[in-house]
């Protein structure tokens, strides 16, 4: 089955992550998006402009993509099926050319910039601004979280090539400006040997886009291919002993500095170019190794080391990921170049190692930065490198835009933005292109130029010094007697480093956890006493949280932890005391003097009970709220494996907080008839029973087994927006792909804790294998009382299409509904939890 508008379903990899935490925490930052901008001249079809676009969002899974995270303990990008684009269009013509330029150089479009929702595709806005009655502004700006400047400028040649298939004429002003393959007429006119129509089809010499484009899922399950272990290995023996590169100078008046970066630009002569890659091809070394090594040289020249590292941004594409050029995706990485520089080492010689060194990281650029930087042993929040060198090669370098439509190409601008207080831009070409951008807190406006006329002149200088020993080229000219930078890195402190609180902690477990905190939460200070959670973590920073304390101490903790004291004091407690014995009774809201009956919501069929965080939330505040997770879900026991022995279980749990009745009690999908047994038992016991709440599970008749077919459907639910296979294709994957298929639904849904353990995956399966195998074995008897149950709308399984769920056979005191907005899979998820919530406030106060 299919879902509405839903194409494809596949979690983000681990560089959207960090960019989608960094969405989080800075909604408003321009490094989240990609820019393109560009002026046209002469006449255009703006129309033809639009359905151009739309078809390139049809034939692009990306343009389509939105990122879905919240209640979920693992990200997800959704690609619908149909999306339809807005064309933004303004008209400034009647404004001066001084207001317009003023609105241009503020804003793209001279609009409110609007914030991009992620969950809503596509993540791209269009902009077309008319400045003339023949020219107009065109700004394309796409999420970070989806593009990089590679898929823009693919984007780009493929509208323009679409948008000449539609025009029947392109008035081309010579035959030299013609399409390759188009004829020409006496008049010099391309002649329209038409062989289609707006459908796809092209005139002749331009061949039609493909129906779809190959997406990102491609690149997503490349990377669950390659070799993590041998990575990692690289990176560490890469970078071992390594000491980031101190850069720039302490200013005086730091604090007071303003932020920003000074910006200067230089262009190396055409001459000195061209004489350069003539002597480079010779050598058969690359533009980017020249760039690279001079980058190299300044560094070292000025802070004095001989073994230095920077970040160079890589286009992160593989060479073996078939069609990957035609990929539009969030490829770009940033990785660390280490280059030593031996005094002795011929010139020609050192260049080589740099291309060498610049080969061997091309085929470990997936890895994500901060993973190589825990890979190099840095602290967490330290940064391996503090400059970096942008050396352009997105297809835009090569595309000719002259003669793709019957208008001009003028003005083209790909942003690129950067959080270093030190970057290089390159842009290759007749001439060479190079910006510098310095933090104004760590460069004086004066420092670039001279920076730039350092680096230019160790690019002229390669083919004179080729043979001569590195000590020469350092030593020569002016530059070589500047001053060194004199920056102390100890004192180079910043809230988005928490290495400055990790001295505040008690002792070395509490300072670390500070820094781990702070790193996580983006603050600069934390009180041992504050809340994870009210500082801002989610679940899916505590997932990150735990996963980090389990790499730095060994220590797979309890994910009831979670809801206990999320604090340093109590974790740094928690590491010193060793194991702890397995528990499942989590205290989402403990009791307290004065607080009423408690209520206790049993875990559905993954095992744990993430999900009643936000119910509990949306309770009043003096209800206290406890969960009970599954046995076997932290891998210290196995699994309880009928449902009558869970039962008793989690009685016992009720009874050493609450010894005697009258009990609350509440179950979700599976855990609605976990929940009723246990109330069944407790009554059988002649324990009251307040309030037994059942949420959206169903029940067989007295005359009925529970078979796959009730519940396997209600796993497919679980995950809605992603196809659903036939139950005998469900029944006929290997364990393998069981595992797969239920670890995505399962985070979907709340069920799971989600993360990147596979250990933890499998044992949140198997508790979920042990809880399908209960069900089918279970045989319920009647329960006395009276049954409260709330229904989705939506029927999750067969189970779901009976008169009260099939629950009044068991129920004897009755059952009472109550129907809910949502859908099974988003009942505890906003906006539906409040609805719930509130409809169960109301029946928690009848009790009391």
């Amino acid at each position: 089955m299919q879902l509405k508008n839903v194409a494809d379903v596949y979690p983000l990899t681990s560089m959207q992550q960090l960019m989608l935490i960094h969405a989080l925490r800075n909604p408003d930052s321009p490094l989240l998006e990609e820019q393109l901008a560009c002026t046209l001249e002469g006449p255009l079809d703006v129309p033809a402009v639009e359905r151009a676009w739309q078809r390139a969002i049809d034939r692009h899974p990306a343009l389509r993509t939105a990122v879905v995270w919240q209640g979920l303990e693992r990200p997800l990008q959704i690609v619908r099926e149909q999306v339809t684009l807005t064309l933004n269009q303004y008209d400034w013509s009647e404004l001066p050319a001084g207001e317009q330029n003023i609105r241009l150089a503020g804003d793209a479009s001279g609009e409110d910039r609007r914030r991009f929702v992620l969950s809503q595709a596509p993540l791209m806005r269009i902009d077309l601004i008319r400045l003339a009655d023949q020219r107009h502004r065109f700004v394309c700006r796409a999420h970070h979280l989806l593009f990089d400047g590679w898929s823009l400028a693919v984007l780009l040649r493929e509208v323009l090539a679409d948008y000449q298939s539609q025009q029947p004429r392109v008035p081309h002003r010579d035959a030299e400006r013609r399409p390759a393959g188009v004829a020409a007429t006496e008049d010099g006119l391309p002649r329209p040997s038409r062989t289609g129509n707006n459908d796809g089809t092209a005139w002749e010499g331009h061949p039609p886009m493909a129906a779809a484009a190959p997406g990102f899922r491609n690149y997503v399950e490349w990377l669950e291919r390659q070799d993590a272990a041998a990575a990692e290995a690289f990176w560490r023996e890469s970078l071992g002993g390594v000491s980031p590169t101190p850069i720039g100078q302490r200013l005086s008046g730091l604090a007071e500095a303003s932020e920003g970066y000074h910006r200067r630009a230089a262009h190396v002569p055409t001459g000195t170019v061209g004489e350069l890659l003539a002597w480079a091809r010779g050598r058969q070394l690359t533009p980017g190794t020249l760039v690279h090594a001079a980058w190299a040289l300044l560094l070292a020249r000025r802070s004095g080391c001989e073994d230095v590292v920077f970040g160079t941004t890589v286009s992160g594409r593989p060479a073996d990921l078939p069609d990957v050029e035609a990929i539009v995706g969030p490829f770009i990485n940033n990785l660390p170049l280490r280059v030593a520089l031996d005094q002795t080492a011929r010139v020609a010689a050192w260049l080589q190692e740099v291309q060498s060194r610049l080969a061997a990281i091309a085929a470990y650029q997936h890895v994500a930065l901060s993973d190589i930087e825990r890979f190099a042993g840095l602290p967490v929040g330290a940064r391996l490198f503090d400059s970096l060198v942008v050396f352009e090669n997105h297809p835009l370098a090569s595309i000719s835009l002259d003669g793709l439509a019957n208008f001009r190409v003028r003005e083209m601008d790909v942003s690129a933005t950067t959080t270093s207080p030190l970057a290089l831009i390159a842009v290759p070409g007749h001439d060479w292109s190079l910006e510098l951008r310095c933090d104004r807190r760590r460069f004086d406006s004066d420092d670039a130029e001279p920076l730039l006329d350092e680096l230019i002149e160790f690019l002229q200088s390669f083919p004179r010094l080729a043979e001569q020993p590195l000590s020469n080229l350092l030593s020569q000219g002016a530059a070589a007697q500047r001053p060194r930078w004199n920056f102390d890195r100890r004192e180079e402190i910043s809230a988005s480093s928490p290495l400055r609180v990790a001295a505040s902690g008690h002792d070395s477990i509490e300072a670390t956890l500070t820094a781990l905190w702070c790193s996580l939460l983006g603050r600069e200070t934390i009180s041992p006493r504050d809340s994870f959670f009210d500082l801002g973590g989610n679940s899916l920073l505590a997932v990150r949280l735990m996963s980090e304390v389990e790499r730095l101490y060994g220590r797979k903790l309890p994910l009831v932890w979670l809801f206990q004291e999320p604090t340093i004091l109590r974790l740094a407690d928690v590491l010193r005391a060793g194991d702890q014995p397995a528990e499942c009774l989590a205290p989402i809201r403990p009791m307290a003097s004065g607080m009423r009956t408690p209520l206790f919501c049993i875990h559905p069929a993954g095992g744990t009970v993430f999900c009643y965080r936000e119910l509990a939330r949306h309770l009043p505040d003096d209800v206290p709220v406890y969960g009970l997770q599954a046995r076997g879900i932290d891998g210290r026991e196995p699994p309880r494996a009928r449902l009558e022995e869970m039962a008793a279980d989690y009685a016992a749990e009720l009874r050493a907080v609450q010894p005697k009745g009258p009990y609350q009690i509440l179950g979700w999908s599976l855990g609605g008839l976990i929940a009723f047994e246990t109330a069944r038992q407790l009554a059988e016991a002649g324990e009251p029973i307040a309030l037994l709440a059942v949420i959206d599970a169903g029940m067989v008749g007295p005359d009925q087994k529970f078979s796959e077919d009730d519940f396997l459907p209600m796993l497919m639910q679980l995950f809605p927006h992603e196809y659903r296979p036939a139950l005998e294709e469900l029944q006929g994957l290997s364990a393998a792909q069981q595992l797969d298929f239920f670890r995505v639904r399962a985070e979907q849904a709340q069920l799971v804790g989600g993360g990147d353990s596979p250990i933890q995956d499998q044992h949140v399966f198997q508790v979920f294998q042990a809880n399908m195998s209960a069900l089918l074995e279970y045989r319920p008897r009647t329960y006395p009382g009276k049954l409260t149950l709330f229904r989705a709308a939506q029927l999750a399984t067969p189970l779901h299409s009976e008169p009260a769920l099939g629950w009044l056979p068991w129920a004897l005191g009755g059952v009472e509904e109550h129907p809910l907005e949502g859908e099974h899979v988003n009942l505890f998820q906003p906006p539906y939890v409040a609805g719930l919530a509130e409809q169960l406030t109301a029946l928690l106060d009848g009790h009391q």
